[in-house]
């Protein structure tokens, strides 16, 4: 699966549609908040460097996750791994040198983007 821009309607609701009909009553799982998803997306797409929270659950860090999280966060945390785990390219988590390579990556890539001279 592809990461979600969360600000793309059509995208979102798609999501929603999809995140619901694997995680239901029997089997409950909030996904992330708006928030969270606009950081990863960010974070996907443009190596934007993402917070301590986001960080942390990106680095496989879930005790500093859980400290880190807001408080509107806390009960969200599975469902971040989740969506991570689901929507998330592998080479961008698991470790702090795997988000480090792939915040750099991003980094250089727009870098060698030519822009247009006013």
């Amino acid at each position: 699966m592809e990461i979600v821009n969360p600000d793309d309607e059509k995208s979102f609701k798609n999501f929603l549609q999809d995140w619901y009909s694997h995680y239901t009553a029997r089997n409950p799982l909030e996904p992330p908040t708006i928030t969270t998803m606009r950081i990863l997306y960010q974070y996907v797409e443009d190596g934007s460097i993402p917070g301590d929270y986001v960080y942390s659950v990106l680095i496989n860090a879930l005790y500093e996750a859980f400290s880190a999280a807001p408080l509107d966060e806390v009960h969200n945390v599975n469902g971040t791994v989740q969506y991570i785990l689901t929507y998330c390219p592998t080479e961008c988590y698991g470790s702090p040198e795997k988000v480090t390579r792939w915040i750099e990556r991003k980094k250089r890539k727009k870098v060698n983007v030519p822009t247009e001279r006013y």
